[in-house]
């Protein structure tokens, strides 16, 4: 019975994200500025109480129909009301990125604020509290304390959990926390690499940051110091390596993948907007593939990917707004338009919502997994939306080589490490095929050694390195507690 409702959660999860990208159908950012992308073409909004200089965050069901939207201090609900406790978040209006909304995993109720600068806070909403009109229920839940501007968000490679990750205001700390049905994992994953931001003024930390949709690659804008980071992504891990800094002559303020997260397209205020094939094999060569596909006279201000693959960039001040129509395309061939959409008569400002990246993800075929942690053994769902009806996984690690030939399937690692997991799907004349790796851990028992009786040296417990989290009796986080009494 419980092996049923397990595959029952699992199909459920499948279908929730095949239809994600609803999620982002309606925006509401600017001087109450808004637009709908159910409709097409989209139709502009007016009936939207945001009113916020620059980051702002909204959030639709599976089906379009909007639940509820934030500028990262007040929260209004699907009525256009201030929700209960919806008032007073921790965002800042000159954020860049000041809120991101995410559903918590497995459930239909609950939904995450992610705040930022000058701290990262969480906040939780019940979406059917207050007579289905929804209330705030936790509000600025420090996570951590002086960030930046930037925040983006990814599915977990497991298909079901997710990531959300900010940057160090002072330091050269990405902190990625994981969101589970249990909820957010205070200790992040912390990756040091790239700049330095303690080296620089605050004004570094200004601009986004934004995870491509396969939740592989993670782009950094530098504002002042004219540059944007580039790095490799581990969805299941949460690591952040292989560094590639792509230097401009101006300001960079935003960044946006393209849907097929071939291309990178970076904002350089008062420059232009430049495309990066981000695709290529080496570093050099996607350095080298730069392109401007629109000199700025005058300058954007923010980018952002809507449900239709197009990305859309603000003008401030202005009831007209840019579109890359085809941002697919290699350079000029993506076809930007300097009056793509009229907002008339609300006008936007500095900034466009924010979405979870992996909204955006819209592949033919995929696989969630959840996992055993005792005794390591994953099941598989497989997802495809080509009718298939043959179907291959392969489970290797060197030269260790596994297979099954079910849609759904179970497998026991016998070795710890990192392991490629390939499904393959066919209807006969179509053949798909997606990879992911997984790295299984090795089991933890924690000694911390022999009781001992100490007189006046103090004496250090040591609970092991490369774990998650730490906590002690005096909530300390080290992996080492000195006892002196």
């Amino acid at each position: 019975m419980k092996h049923i409702v397990l595959n029952i959660l699992l199909l459920f999860a499948l279908i929730t994200n095949a239809q994600d990208i609803k999620r982002t159908a309606i925006w509401y950012f600017g001087e109450n500025a808004g637009i709908d992308f159910n409709t097409t073409p989209p139709t502009a909004l007016t009936d939207g109480q945001v009113n916020t200089i620059e980051g702002c965050a909204s959030i639709c069901d599976t089906n379009g129909n909007l639940l509820f939207y934030t500028d990262g201090r007040t929260v209004w609900n699907k009525y256009h009301d201030t929700m209960p406790n919806g008032f007073g978040l921790m965002g800042n209006e000159s954020s860049t990125q000041a809120a991101l909304i995410m559903p918590k995993p497995e459930t239909d109720s609950i939904y995450y604020i992610f705040t930022t600068s000058p701290d990262f806070a969480v906040n939780e909403v019940n979406i059917y509290a207050n007579a289905g009109k929804g209330e705030v229920v936790i509000k600025n839940k420090l996570l951590v304390s002086s960030v930046g501007e930037k925040q983006t968000a990814t599915k977990h490679a497991n298909g079901i959990d997710y990531w959300v990750v900010t940057h160090g205001a002072y330091n050269d700390e990405y902190y990625a926390f994981l969101v589970t049905k249990y909820g957010v994992v205070e200790c992040p994953v912390i990756s040091k690499i790239g700049t330095d931001f303690s080296q620089y003024s605050w004004f570094i930390n200004q601009g986004a940051m934004k995870l491509n949709s396969k939740g592989n690659k993670i782009a950094t804008c530098l504002f002042n110091n004219r540059t944007v980071e580039l790095f490799d992504f581990d969805a299941g891990s949460g690591i952040i390596n292989s560094p590639i800094q792509i230097s401009t002559d101006g300001y960079t303020s935003d960044v946006e993948f393209s849907s097929n997260d071939t291309f990178l397209y970076i904002l350089v205020r008062d420059k232009a907007i430049k495309q990066y094939n981000v695709s290529l094999r080496t570093k050099i060569e996607i350095i080298n593939s730069g392109k401007i596909i629109y000199s700025q006279t005058p300058y954007y201000d923010d980018l952002g990917k809507s449900l239709e693959g197009k990305i859309y960039s603000v003008l401030a001040g202005n009831t007209m707004i840019g579109i890359i129509n085809r941002p697919n395309l290699l350079d000029t061939l993506c076809d930007f338009k300097i009056d793509g959409f009229d907002l008339s008569p609300k006008k936007s400002l500095f900034g466009l919502p924010d979405f979870v990246s992996s909204f955006f993800y819209q592949p033919s075929i995929d696989f969630n997994y959840t996992q055993n942690c005792q005794t390591n053994t994953l099941a598989f769902e497989g997802y495809d939306t080509i009718s298939a009806t043959t179907y291959k996984w392969y489970f290797t690690k060197g030269n260790t080589k596994d297979s099954a030939n079910t849609k759904n399937t179970n497998y026991t690692f016998t070795d710890t490490g990192n392991h490629i997991i390939t499904f393959i799907a066919s209807n006969g004349s179509i053949t798909d095929t997606v990879s992911k790796t997984l790295f299984i851990h090795p089991k933890y028992t924690l000694n911390l050694g022999k009781d001992t009786t100490i007189c006046s040296t103090p004496f250090v417990l040591n609970a092991g390195g490369n774990q998650f989290c730490y906590t002690w009796q005096d909530s300390s986080s080290n992996n080492t507690f000195e006892v002196n009494q």
